[in-house]
């Protein structure tokens, strides 16, 4: 099982004007760097207990709206990266044109 966090808008600000700074929640999760602009990194369970659980908590603080996407099982050609916490998957063309709408992920 995989499972993605897309946050939506802000509905505040946090005291002092500032922006959730995420980066904390996730040190030390390696950044690879992909040619293909259309994957979308997914945690596994190891990188959903280490550093999504703390991502989703740090948004919420924050006042974002946050959803949690899972993925059972996607087609290995689909993977173009994997390690213990994460994967890169590229969505299908579908999935792809209807997430364009709604640009930043």
């Amino acid at each position: 099982m995989f499972y993605r966090v897309v946050a939506g808008t802000q509905q505040y600000r946090a005291a002092g004007g500032g922006v959730y700074d995420w980066s904390n929640a996730l040190l030390g999760l390696p950044c690879p760097h992909l040619r293909n602009r259309r994957a979308r990194f997914w945690f596994t369970k190891m990188g959903w207990k280490r550093f999504g659980q703390s991502l989703i908590r740090g948004l919420k603080e924050e006042g974002f709206t946050v959803v949690i996407k899972t993925c059972r099982s996607p087609t290995h050609s689909a993977i173009v990266y994997e390690d213990n916490w994460q994967v890169a998957i590229l969505p299908d063309k579908e999935e792809y044109a209807a997430g364009s709408k709604n640009r930043p992920e």
